[in-house]
């Protein structure tokens, strides 16, 4: 594997991700801006990144739990994928067309994503040659 560099570095390794002004646990409650749900956070860690029920998400993070976006535009789920055995939604913000690969809750004991939404979203694809997405996982 690469390392990433630094520009005009002596070539020390970048991190390939780092979360920059942490705020709050990462895992927190919020309400959903489209369909009003009370998400509650994930039972077994990680981060919850959109509401289990529309699957909408709001454009708040750089990095999952940074909280650093400036955007805080809504995020169109506007497909589905499934990558060795783990399935992901991606998120388009109605905003700033910013694109983001997010993993599904669907095995949460407490608020499991909507499965239906996810076979609804399954057939499409993210076809877009120019522009790509942010992998939060």
């Amino acid at each position: 594997m690469k390392k990433r560099r630094r520009p005009n570095d002596s070539g020390k390794p970048l991190p390939r991700r780092e979360r920059r002004n942490f705020i709050g646990r990462g895992n927190d409650e919020f309400l959903c801006l489209l369909c009003g749900l009370d998400v509650q956070p994930l039972l077994r860690g990680g981060f919850r990144s959109h509401c289990p029920r529309c699957l909408w998400s709001r454009h708040v993070d750089e990095l999952p739990g940074d909280r650093a976006a400036d955007c805080l535009g809504l995020m169109r789920p506007i497909a589905a994928e499934c990558t060795h055995g783990t399935w992901y939604v991606i998120h388009q913000c109605e905003s700033c067309s910013c694109r983001r690969r997010n993993r599904l809750a669907l095995n949460d004991p407490h608020q499991p994503d909507s499965w239906d939404e996810v076979v609804a979203l399954s057939g499409r694809t993210a076809q877009d040659g120019q522009s790509s997405f942010d992998d939060n996982t």
